[in-house]
């Protein structure tokens, strides 16, 4: 069974950020952007252990598979908490970013 998921007001933001900055350049780009950053938050749900650990507490990350944004995530007994999302080619976040 999988878990439920919750984003985080940040991680919200962050999908509308991304979607907001690749409208601009390229509509079609944007929406399979978010369908992939979809596909792969609810593989976590499904499958909560294939994030790796990140250096800060708590938190693990998982790649998306075609492009190159992040899901930083927190796994809890019965929910994925989505706590940021962020392009992988910038530095990592600070845990006040978070």
């Amino acid at each position: 069974m999988a878990l439920r998921i919750r984003l985080t007001a940040r991680a919200t933001r962050d999908l509308e950020e991304i979607r907001a900055y690749l409208l601009e350049r390229n509509p079609q780009g944007a929406d399979n952007v978010r369908a992939d950053i979809d596909r792969t938050i609810e593989t976590l749900a499904e499958f909560p252990g294939i994030g790796r650990d990140s250096d800060l507490p708590e938190v693990r990350i998982i790649a998306t598979a075609r492009y190159p944004y992040l899901v930083y995530h927190q796994v809890g007994d019965d929910e994925l908490v989505v706590v940021h999302v962020r392009d992988g080619r910038r530095d990592a976040p600070k845990p006040r970013e978070l």
